[in-house]
């Protein structure tokens, strides 16, 4: 969505109506006996901004099945304003929006919290709930004018700002915060798989292609993904332009072993998905990228585990360690078979890693889980050494219960998985071993496949 021409996009309004739908996935049990339709309208009633280069979108919808869309956009140092009022309706899931000029759209949509993402062959746009004031928006006018007025200067000193400032930590320290987005959107729909209910254990939809959640936890996946890409592209572009060469290494590995926790857990939930290792500007340049299966993309992070010997010394607390590389490489080693070398890596590793919860960026992660989410703790290495030595049959039963009882979350579904357990426990069929790869993916890259069992759209 660059700049549009018309005042209603294709992919605004088709992107729009993916998340709207899914709003009811965050119906309580006392919306579920109204119809559908008014449990959407009220998930969805309400005003929501996104910011796009130059413009600024902002949305609301009301309960009568009206609403308006207002375009900021910011030129010559001037901005200006476009407002359109819309109407909308809605038949099941599907919603269908007419503008008051310009064309109809119809699609699907969701509202998880106080966000919305809107999708349109696989671009997602991220739209926030905010209380329409113009406070609001005159804060946001500011950011894209400061944005803008940092983009005038060369390079070069857009360089110096990343090498001498605390801008380094801010871009590591967000991968972060997007790791903790990836994690609970990915346990959202193990949780779904094995109890058919969301986190408020309220019943779930079917998990399917056209299913936000999945949609949702592809999308976070990616976004961690193409963000250590940029940060690893950027810091080799300026590994000798005055960085001290040891840190700027140590950085890169962080973001890089980022990046396999990501795709390691890519590979399990989905079996094959497009393996992407460079930043692109334009996310299309990325359509081209192979598709790896799950054992080639296991291989792949093992290997890059190997390679990395350093990390950021000054990391500090919530940050990953060496240690952390050789617990995340021994359970891919686990995953993979490789039991000696899993026995090897995980015997005797002292990794402490845990993801901070924001309770302001990340409140319902924050309401589930508390401040910290345990990934790769000494109890953690501890059930995965047990797995080692671990069959099928009651052993396997016993170390399901340890790790609900020592409260290991994250990688809960992939243990039960390893170890041939996620069926009886989850009564899933064999094929929902899987998750489906998302419907909106499968429309933007023809050489992905949908998994089997899965229904499939062209």
């Amino acid at each position: 969505m660059k700049r549009m021409n018309r005042l209603l996009s294709t992919r605004l309004l088709a992107n729009l109506l993916l998340i709207l739908c899914m709003s009811g996935l965050a119906a309580c049990s006392d919306e579920e006996e109204l119809p559908e339709e008014e449990v959407l309208k009220r998930e969805l009633s309400g005003q929501w901004h996104c910011l796009d280069d130059n413009q600024i979108y902002t949305l609301s919808f009301f309960r009568n099945g009206t609403g308006t869309m207002t375009r900021y956009t910011y030129s010559s140092k001037q901005w200006s304003e476009q407002t359109l009022s819309l109407q909308y309706t809605l038949s099941g899931n599907m919603l269908t929006v007419k503008p008051a000029e310009g064309e109809t759209f119809v699609g699907i949509a969701a509202v998880v919290g106080n966000s919305m993402s809107l999708t349109d062959g696989g671009q997602i746009v991220m739209f926030t709930r905010f209380d329409g004031s113009d406070e609001k928006i005159n804060e946001l006018k500011k950011e894209i004018e400061e944005n803008l007025m940092e983009l005038e200067p060369d390079h070069s000193v857009v360089d110096d700002i990343l090498l001498n400032s605390g801008t380094l930590n801010a871009m590591i320290n967000g991968l972060y915060s997007n790791l903790a987005d990836y994690e609970y959107k990915q346990m959202l729909l193990e949780k779904i798989r094995l109890t058919k209910k969301d986190f408020r254990e309220q019943p779930a939809s079917p998990i399917t292609p056209t299913d936000g959640n999945v949609a949702n936890a592809w999308l976070a996946a990616y976004t961690l993904i193409n963000n250590t890409n940029f940060l690893i592209s950027r810091l080799e572009s300026l590994e000798n332009a005055g960085m001290d060469e040891q840190r700027c290494t140590a950085c890169i590995n962080e973001a890089k072993t980022l990046r396999c926790m990501a795709y390691y857990n890519m590979a399990l939930l989905w079996g094959q998905v497009p393996y992407i290792t460079t930043y692109a500007d334009d996310q299309y340049e990325n359509l081209q990228a192979p598709i790896l299966s799950s054992e080639d993309l296991l291989l792949e992070q093992y290997n890059t585990l190997q390679g990395i010997d350093i990390l950021p010394e000054d990391a500090g607390n919530g940050r990953m360690t060496m240690e952390t590389v050789e617990a995340l490489r021994g359970e891919i080693a686990l995953s993979l078979g490789y039991k000696e070398d899993a026995t090897f890596l995980l015997a005797g590793c002292e990794s402490d890693f845990s993801v901070w919860n924001d309770s302001q960026s990340n409140p319902d992660m924050y309401q589930i889980f508390g401040e910290w989410l345990p990934n790769y703790t000494p109890d953690k290495t501890e059930l995965l050494l047990q797995e080692v030595q671990t069959g099928n049959g009651e052993d396997a039963s016993a170390l399901a219960d340890e790790w609900e009882r020592r409260e290991q979350y994250w990688g809960y579904w992939m243990m039960l998985k390893r170890t041939g357990q996620a069926q009886a426990v989850s009564g899933c069929e064999e094929h929902e071993l899987l998750m489906p790869i998302p419907q909106n993916e499968l429309y933007l890259i023809p050489s992905l496949k949908q998994n089997p069992g899965y229904a499939t759209y062209r």
